[in-house]
């Protein structure tokens, strides 16, 4: 494909991603209907990067797991579940 019309698939250049980008931003403005275009939507649109940053961060700071299975104590009786 690149040899013949001389376009990397692959790998685009920076005009290339930046159109992609801009459709993109498009196609999600016209699909959103009118109705839900408020100050609250914006609000919650505007704290989604904050927080994907505190996912990453929680699970960076995320203890390693344990080797070993911790058994819980458990009690049954006679009974069964009714009792």
């Amino acid at each position: 494909m690149q040899a013949l019309f001389g376009i990397q698939l692959l790998f685009p250049r920076w005009p290339a991603w930046m159109a992609l980008i801009g459709i993109y931003f498009l196609t999600l403005f016209i699909s959103i209907p009118r109705v839900f275009y408020s100050i609250n939507s914006l609000r919650a649109l505007s704290q989604v990067p904050v927080l994907m940053l505190a996912m990453v961060r929680a699970l960076l700071q995320m203890k390693k797991k344990r080797a070993e299975f911790i058994h819980t104590p458990k009690s049954f009786t006679e009974g069964g579940v009714d009792g």
